[in-house]
C-alpha cells in the first residue's frame, strides 16, 4: 500500500529496542506528527502535536558524584546536593535499547547508564553520555543484557550482564579492562544492583555470593548458598556496606547476613521470616540496618548480631526508601503509594497517592497504581517516577506534589542527583536531565 499524498515528508520508520523509531532534526516552536502503520492492504493512522523548546538558558553543571545505585555503598537515596523544584527539561538522551531498571549514575562528570536489549543485542551495554548536553560520548557492548545499575570507582565504571559476567571498563573511553564470567548457575535470578565499596566489588544470585577485586577482576571470597542439585532459592537482594562489614540477604535461612567485606568472615547471620519474607535491598542510615518485607519494613542496629529485630507495617515494599535518619520515605509498590514513615514508632507522616498504572511492573499487579522505583532526598524533596508515566516531586514535609513532569512511559528506575540537576531513566530507553529553573 502507497502512503496517501500530502505535503508531509513521509519517512519510513526503523524497529530498536521494539520501538519504532527516527532520528530527524526539528527547529523549535510546534510540530505536528502523522503516523500511519501498513500491513498488506490494512492500515492505521494516528496524529499528534508539540512543541520543540529552544535550548534551554540554563544547563546541567554536575557537582557530588552519584556513583552508584541511592547514591552511595549504604543506599541511603540522599543527595549531598539540593535541587529544589520547579525544574525544567534540559534535554534527553536516547540509549537505543530499553532501560528497566537500570537507574542513571554521576562519575567523573559523566552520566553512565546499562542498556537492555533482548531483541537486537547491539545495544546491550554501556552509555557513556556529556552530562551538560546528553551527547553519547562512547558505548560499550556487552555479550548480554545490562538490566540493573552500573556502578563506578577509581578511574572505572562496571556492570553485571544478564548471562553472569562482571565487566570492567575504563570510564574516560569505555575500553574494556577485564571481565569475570561465573558459574553456569549464575545465569538465573541476578536480580540485584552490584555493591563497590573499599575497592570490592559483591554481587550475587539465589546460590551464591561473591567479592571480586576491582583492580584485577579477581575473587575474593565466594559463599555458597546452596548445596548442588538442592532447590535454586530465590534472587540474592542487593548488599550495603558500611566500614568493613558487607550486609546481604539471601536464600535459604538464614537469610540475613554481615561478612568483613575484604577477607568474606561471617560476622554474624539471623533468620527474619518468621515475621516477614524481605523483598527489597539493604538500606544503612545511621547505624541502622534497614529492608522492605512483603508488609512492612525490617529495622535493626547494624552493629548487633541480629537477634534484635523491629517491624513496622507499612505495606509490601520492593524498591528502597530514602533515608533521613530513622525517618523513610518509602513506597507500598502493590498500591503505588508513597510515604514517609517514622521508624522510631512507626507513624507515617504522610502518604502520596500515585495514578493508575500504565502498565504495571509489579508481579502479580493486573490494573491499578503501582510503582517499583525507589525514591530519592535531594535537601526538603523527595523524587519518585510511578508506572503511571509520571515523575514526581514531593514535599518531604507534606507529601505534596510540587512539580511533576509527565514522560509517558512507566518510570522504573530511581533518580540521580548531582550539582543542580536530576537525572533519571524509563523504559522508553531515554535518560531525562532536569534542572532547576
Amino acid at each position: 500500500m502507497t502512503p496517501p499524498r500530502s505535503s508531509i515528508a513521509w519517512i519510513v520508520l526503523s524497529t530498536a529496542a521494539n520501538r519504532w523509531a527516527v532520528d530527524v532534526d526539528l527547529k523549535p516552536g510546534k510540530h505536528q506528527v502523522k503516523m500511519t502503520a501498513i500491513a498488506g492492504e490494512q492500515s492505521w493512522s494516528g496524529e499528534g502535536r508539540f512543541t520543540v523548546a529552544a535550548a534551554p538558558a540554563v544547563t546541567p553543571k554536575v557537582g557530588t558524584s552519584w556513583p552508584t545505585f541511592q547514591a552511595n555503598s549504604q543506599r541511603t537515596g540522599k543527595a549531598a546536593d539540593a535541587v529544589a523544584p520547579p525544574l525544567h527539561l534540559a534535554w534527553v538522551a536516547n540509549t537505543g535499547g530499553r532501560v528497566g531498571f537500570s537507574s542513571p549514575i554521576v562519575y567523573d562528570n559523566r552520566i553512565y547508564i546499562g542498556v537492555e536489549d533482548s531483541e537486537r543485542m547491539d545495544r546491550s551495554g554501556i552509555v557513556a553520555l556529556n552530562s551538560e548536553t546528553g551527547e553519547e560520548i562512547w558505548h560499550s557492548h556487552t555479550d548480554a543484557s545490562v538490566k540493573h545499575t552500573v556502578a563506578g570507582a577509581e578511574g572505572k565504571v562496571f556492570v553485571v550482564t544478564s548471562n553472569g559476567e562482571i565487566v570492567a571498563f575504563k570510564a574516560d573511553t569505555g575500553e574494556k579492562l577485564w571481565g569475570e564470567a561465573l558459574t553456569a548457575s549464575w545465569t538465573r535470578k541476578i536480580q540485584m544492583p552490584m555493591l563497590v565499596h573499599d575497592g570490592v566489588l559483591v554481587t550475587g544470585t539465589a546460590q551464591d555470593f561473591v567479592a571480586i577485586d576491582i583492580e584485577t577482576g579477581k575473587r575474593l571470597w565466594n559463599h555458597k548458598l546452596l548445596k548442588r542439585g538442592t532447590d535454586p532459592g530465590y534472587p540474592v537482594k542487593g548488599p550495603a556496606a558500611v566500614g568493613d562489614r558487607v550486609f546481604g540477604v539471601v536464600s535459604p535461612s538464614p537469610n540475613l547476613h554481615a561478612w568483613k567485606i575484604h577477607s568474606g568472615e561471617e560476622l554474624w547471620a539471623t533468620d527474619t521470616t518468621r515475621n516477614s519474607n524481605l523483598t527489597s535491598s539493604i538500606v544503612l542510615s545511621d547505624g541502622n540496618l534497614i529492608i522492605g518485607g512483603m508488609g512492612g519494613i525490617l529495622h535493626m542496629n547494624a552493629q548487633d548480631t541480629g537477634d534484635h529485630v523491629n517491624w513496622v507495617r507499612t505495606g509490601t515494599i520492593y524498591s528502597l526508601p530514602a533515608m533521613d535518619g530513622l525517618l523513610a520515605y518509602t513506597c507500598d509498590n502493590r498500591e503505588g503509594r508513597v510515604k514517609a514513615v517514622d521508624l522510631a514508632n512507626g507513624e507515617v507522616k504522610w502518604t502520596f497517592q500515585t495514578k493508575d498504572a500504565l502498565a504495571p511492573t509489579v508481579l502479580h499487579k493486573i490494573r491499578g497504581p503501582s510503582m517499583i522505583a525507589s525514591p530519592v532526598l535531594s535537601g526538603n524533596t523527595v523524587y519518585v517516577g510511578a508506572d503511571d508515566g509520571w515523575f514526581y516531586a514531593l514535599d518531604s514535609a507534606t507529601g505534596e506534589a510540587v512539580w511533576s513532569h509527565y514522560i509517558g512511559v512507566p518510570v522504573t528506575a530511581s533518580a540521580a542527583v548531582s550539582g543542580n540537576a536530576v537525572f533519571v531513566s524509563a523504559l522508553d530507553g531515554n535518560v531525562y536531565a532536569f534542572v532547576k529553573d
